[in-house]
């Protein structure tokens, strides 16, 4: 597994919003799935919950870095009510791609703050899997694992 990196260590870093990418050259891919996950990350730091859920499958199993399994309402909720994500940090490590599914693995540092308490703030470094699935055209998060993982 690779360190996670900070944008400053990878050329050239890409921001859209509150998205941080920070993919070398040689790892650069189109796979639809990809920008699906810059969506995800866009819409999650941004706050629109809404807009967030049409990403989301049905099926989906999101189990946090803290071991906190969850499903669609429960993990929508959890963004409503206990955290508010300012931005992600992320550096694609592989995407795995086929017919109606893609797996993307990624490194990430999530800065964020507990509702209950703003002044409570948080960073969380994790190596992440996504399985996203195509159904009727349409990309959407299945899975989503994060493992915490030492600061770089």
């Amino acid at each position: 597994m690779a360190a996670l990196r900070q944008s400053s260590d990878v050329a050239p870093a890409t921001s859209g919003g509150n998205v941080i990418r920070t993919d070398s050259p040689d790892r650069r891919h189109d796979h639809p799935a990809l920008a699906c996950e810059d969506r995800r990350i866009a819409l999650l730091s941004e706050g629109r919950l809404d807009e967030l859920a049409d990403l989301l499958d049905d099926a989906l199993v999101y189990v946090h870095s803290t071991g906190l399994v969850q499903d669609k309402a429960g993990v929508l909720d959890f963004f409503a009510r206990v955290l508010r994500v300012e931005r992600i940090e992320r550096h694609i490590e592989r995407i795995l791609g086929e017919s109606d599914l893609a797996a993307i693995d990624l490194t990430q540092t999530m800065h964020a703050t507990l509702r209950a308490n703003e002044s409570t703030r948080i960073a969380a470094n994790s190596y992440v899997h996504t399985l996203w699935r195509r159904t009727n055209g349409t990309w959407r998060l299945l899975h989503f694992q994060s493992t915490a993982v030492p600061a770089a």
